[in-house]
């Protein structure tokens, strides 16, 4: 008796589940519905935005194709070309999902209007390194296949851990593949300073000074201690050495920092006017000096206040990327022409050399020691 009554106790749990996950099912359904009505009845005001979140909402409730579908539509609607492309594109090729087959002529011909705004880029550069356009990101290095992108007059963005980031304007154009080659230059390590003081061989004997057993603390006959330099050796000074050297390194990085900030406000400026360009071809009437915009169409005023914001976005950019490059090129003038001469060491060395000192060690020809007085 206890092994049916285990089995219609199991199988009475198992109805119960697959009921209760069917009527959550039901209910995401229907949470999905009741958003994608509500975005298609703000797509008719106009108010393509508030549409878009209403459709991510019914796709959060439950991923089906069409909820994907009415995103990529929006998105079309918005100018969001990359990402309507690939939510549409992945919404219509669900081919056996009703919905999805009932439109799927409306939805095709969306797909080629939205291909018509796109175009491929592939860049070549260090394996790695991160790809931008537009500030925004497009992939790693190599790619695995090219980037679909906006047509029209674009900056991509290259940059790598160690490497000088590159900044380069580029024009695409629709249906049609753009290549670019990137070479990032690394950056410079100023390396440590090293001291040029002689060591002495092992196993050889050492000449001793007067007045001591060959220690570092005695004196000459005119009572004065000997220097780094004196007994003949020659010694480089180690601590403006390194002053110069960090001077002139400082300096090289400060140059190539002012050519850096110039050439991104060069391409700021590109990226200004190529956005202006766009809004004239959409009749937004930007003016990006006082921030205003006066479409002549209203349902590209989403469109035109994003091409206003970016253009203003760009002159500001455009203006810090030229302040930062002059004040860099003053401060690389001002190292290179404050960076210590080696002309002052060199003389001191002379000096050293010439200096008077008194040097004994043994001799092979005469039995005992014999001194050396040197001027």
């Amino acid at each position: 008796m206890r092994a049916p009554l285990a089995l219609s106790f199991a199988f009475a749990v198992l109805v119960i589940g697959t009921a209760g996950r069917t009527a959550r099912a039901a209910g995401d359904e229907a949470t999905a519905d009741a958003a994608i009505r509500r975005g298609v009845e703000l797509r008719k005001l106009g108010k393509d935005q508030d549409a878009l979140e209403e459709f991510r909402k019914a796709y959060a409730a439950a991923k089906t194709p069409r909820a994907l579908a009415q995103i990529g539509l929006a998105e079309q609607a918005l100018g969001r070309w990359v990402d309507a492309e690939a939510d549409l594109d992945s919404a219509v090729a669900s081919k056996s999902d009703p919905w999805i087959r009932k439109n799927a002529t409306t939805l095709n011909g969306a797909l080629e209007v939205i291909r018509r705004h796109l175009g491929s880029l592939d860049v070549i550069g260090p394996e790695g390194a991160e790809l931008r356009v537009d500030g925004r990101a497009a992939g790693v290095l190599p790619l695995s296949r090219p980037a679909r992108v906006p047509i029209g007059n674009l900056t991509i963005e290259v940059r790598k851990a160690g490497f000088f980031a590159v900044t380069r304007p580029i024009s695409i154009t629709p249906g049609e593949l753009t290549r670019e080659t990137v070479d990032l230059q690394p950056v410079a390590v100023a390396a440590p300073p090293v001291s040029s003081t002689p060591r002495p061989r092992e196993g050889l004997p050492q000449p001793m000074q007067a007045g001591g057993s060959g220690g570092g603390d005695e004196t000459l006959p005119n009572g004065t201690r000997p220097g780094p330099d004196s007994g003949g050796g020659t010694a480089a000074d180690p601590g403006a050495s390194a002053d110069r050297s960090w001077h002139r390194t400082l300096g090289w990085t400060a140059a190539v920092g002012a050519l850096l900030g110039a050439a991104g406000g060069v391409g700021a400026l590109v990226y200004r006017s190529g956005k202006i360009t766009n809004a004239n071809d959409l009749a937004c009437h930007v003016d990006d000096s006082k921030g205003t915009v006066n479409p002549e169409d209203p349902a590209n005023a989403g469109r035109c206040s994003d091409l206003a914001s970016a253009a203003s976005g760009a002159k500001l950019g455009a203006i810090i990327s030229f302040s930062a490059a002059g004040a860099l090129a003053v401060t690389a003038v001002v190292l290179f022409a404050t960076a210590p001469s080696s002309s002052g060491r060199s003389a001191a060395a002379a000096h050293s050399t010439a200096t008077a000192g008194l040097t004994c060690g043994p001799t092979i020809a005469v039995t005992g020691m014999a001194c050396n007085l040197r001027f």
